[in-house]
């Protein structure tokens, strides 16, 4: 806990939210996010924070600030969108129409991210031992350029064969480029190698990567930058950290475009992650269901997973995600009937113009739409009422589109939609863990994002979970994670070394080892310098990739220096004795620093009657009928209290519907825990 001020942000599609601390003090924040300019709802989401921590001017508010963590979908939008920019690519001739990849398949690249007439080879060679066999003419590296940059290239992309083993024919590329280009006619067309961003042993993989940060780079510098510029000449005289999909933070000017993809939802998983230690709960199944998307991700073991070769719309690349899926389908999600089967999106109302309730001109009926028929919404209630939802464009959406196509009254086919989202999810959820082997009745489910609680009951009831949790933070779930995340920087590097071989035995040169390290540790120390951080509260770890002649493994070593034998044979004991030959191929450091967070206050118990909380009774639909349903107000329950579906839990920026045969107990920290009772 720290007694200056703590921002978390989060940009979705449709709400951008805001987590604000200080001292004792939590601020929750919803504003629509602003898809022409993310830095519109990015200001505005700052503006409301310090108003509603009693600031009359952000300036007050950004002096006290210790540090603010930004999220977003600005990578994922460019994606879905396709508006980056033009890419053009060369490479070692011979490679223009595979780009390395021995499938034979159409490459997923191709006319997406870069256009197959902006593909370039170049006669250079590099073997794989790293000799340089053949360097680069510069007269022809001249040549491809200038065809690259008539045709419209924006941004120059260098990936050459085994460029890995040895990056000096890159490297050459890039000086010949830079020298022989004058500055007006070169202009700010960025040169962008593949070693500068993977250090894997995969031309394909490295190559796909290293496009796509390419093409996600214009936009989030353009948003990013101007965020942090907005926020200097506001007073903020710290740098914005930017949450990375590795589960950790860095300041802008050391984040990578393609680390920032995904990284909304890497923060609701590390707020889960966060939320499941305190609760001392292993197995944990987290659904977020906001206005545009459902993502689904696990908690196994105390522990969240990585994927160590991801696809990002369809395209393999090398680098290491926490895992988190995006299943489409959420709040704002189109609902539709196309011969005479009922589907719920992928595409999205968005935030403007969003559900038809939100009377800004949607004609789409969506799940939000749904929820306000079905009574699980109050439609003067939405935001806490600072929009009042307009039931009446809601019936007109579904009359339309729906119930005149199914042939069923307007309850009933505000049921169906509802119904059809859950039941996506739930199969979603369900295919998810049988491919991890899991057993759906072995996990909790942890609802967030602002729609979860109006479908965590019966998600669960249908995957055969008794046990859901639902918290005072659901709807800025994600933003509460950015906000206790740490700084972290993750560095590789391939150098293949034999720690061990059955002919030969431990490695003799140990210096060899250490100089990797050694390495990787001074380019650490330097970053955190840069940010702010330095000395013995940077924690630095080594993880080894290692591979033998039958298997290749990932292993956290137990030292960073070797000094004698006994030290290779603590890394290597789990395989020595089962395998003849043993090597590192990549090393990889590490070094985080750990930032003030947040720590939930926990409370005493009260009495188990809600009746205080008690707010009104409306017509809610359970059981397929209309019923009056006790309506309870969130902030007013107290621990202890307890609640007995059917009901509805509501607050200002989310609902819990509570079907029979549920419980809703107050748990210290003032999260429902929600019990299957029958």
């Amino acid at each position: 806990m720290t007694d200056r001020i703590i921002v978390g942000m989060d940009t979705g599609g449709t709400f951008t939210d805001g987590f604000f601390t200080y001292g004792d003090r939590v601020e929750k924040v919803k504003v629509d996010t602003t898809p022409h300019d993310l830095t519109v709802c990015f200001l505005k989401c700052i503006e409301e924070g310090a108003k509603r921590l009693g600031f009359e001017k952000v300036e007050d508010m950004l002096k006290m600030t210790e540090a603010i963590k930004f999220s977003s979908t600005i990578g994922s939008n460019a994606l879905i969108q396709k508006r980056g920019p033009k890419l053009g690519l060369i490479v070692t001739k011979g490679y223009e129409k595979n780009l390395y990849s021995d499938s034979g398949q159409k490459l997923p690249v191709l006319d997406f991210i870069v256009q197959p007439n902006m593909i370039v080879g170049i006669d250079e060679e590099v073997s794989s031992k790293g000799k340089l066999a053949k360097p680069p003419d510069d007269k022809e590296v001249k040549n491809i350029l200038e065809y690259l940059l008539e045709n419209g290239a924006r941004i120059v992309v260098v990936s050459l064969k085994n460029a890995f083993y040895n990056p000096r024919n890159e490297e050459q590329v890039k000086e010949t480029i830079r020298e022989a280009m004058p500055a007006h006619y070169l202009g700010s067309v960025p040169v962008l190698l593949c070693t500068e961003i993977s250090k894997r042993p995969n031309d394909y993989l490295a190559t796909n990567t290293t496009l796509l940060n390419a093409y996600l780079h214009r936009d989030l510098a353009l948003y990013l930058y101007k965020a942090e510029g907005i926020l200097q000449k506001r007073g903020y005289k710290k740098p914005l950290f930017i949450v990375l999909n590795n589960g950790g933070i860095v300041r802008l000017a050391k984040a990578k475009a393609i680390d920032s993809y995904g990284s909304g939802p890497t923060s609701g998983v590390f707020a889960m992650n966060t939320i499941s230690k305190m609760y001392a709960l292993r197995n944990v199944a987290g659904i977020d269901i906001g206005g545009t998307s459902t993502d689904i991700s696990f908690i196994k073991g105390g522990q969240y997973s990585y994927l160590n070769e991801p696809q990002i719309e369809n395209v393999p690349v090398d680098i290491s995600m926490v895992d988190v899926i995006s299943v489409g389908g959420g709040g704002g999600s189109i609902a539709r009937v196309n011969d005479g089967a009922l589907t719920v999106g992928p595409d999205s109302a968005g935030a403007m113009p969003g559900p038809a309730c939100y009377d800004l001109g949607g004609i789409d009926p969506t799940p939000t739409d749904a929820n306000v028929l079905l009574g699980v919404i109050d439609p003067n209630y939405f935001l806490g009422g600072n929009r009042i939802l307009s039931r009446n464009a809601a019936v007109d959406a579904v009359k339309l589109n729906i119930t005149d196509h199914l042939g069923v009254g307007i309850e009933e086919s505000a049921h169906r939609i509802k119904q059809e989202l859950e039941r996506h999810d739930s199969k979603e959820i369900e295919r998810l863990m049988k491919e991890k082997g899991y057993r759906p009745r072995d996990f909790t489910l942890f609802s967030f994002g602002g729609g979860g609680g109006s479908h965590s009951c019966s998600i669960a009831d249908s995957l055969g979970i008794s046990t859901v949790y639902a918290f005072n933070l659901s709807a800025v779930f994600c933003a509460f994670g950015a906000a206790n995340m740490d700084i972290l920087h993750i560095y590789e590097d391939f150098s293949p070394i034999r720690l061990w071989s059955e002919s030969g035995g431990y490695l003799d040169d140990l210096d060899r080892f250490n100089r990797v390290v050694e390495k990787l540790e001074k380019v650490a120390a330097r970053d955190m310098r840069g940010e702010g951080f330095q000395g013995s509260a940077v924690k630095l770890k080594l993880a080894l990739e290692m591979k033998t002649k039958s298997s290749r493994c990932s292993l956290d070593s137990p030292v960073r220096r070797l000094r004698k034998s006994s030290d290779i044979d603590s890394i290597v004991k789990k395989l020595h004795g089962t395998e003849k030959d043993i090597w590192v191929e990549i090393f990889r450091l590490r070094a985080t620093y750990q930032m003030p967070r947040y720590m939930i206050r926990a409370h005493k118990a009260s009495s188990k009657s809600p009746n205080k909380a008690l707010k009104t009774k409306r017509e809610v639909w359970w059981n397929d009928r209309m019923e009056q349903t006790s309506i309870y107000e969130q902030r007013l329950l107290e621990c202890g209290n307890m609640i007995d579906g059917p009901a509805i839990v509501e607050s200002e920026d989310t609902t819990v519907a509570l079907p029979e045969r549920w419980r809703y107990t107050v748990d210290k920290y003032l999260n429902g825990k929600i019990e299957k009772t029958g």
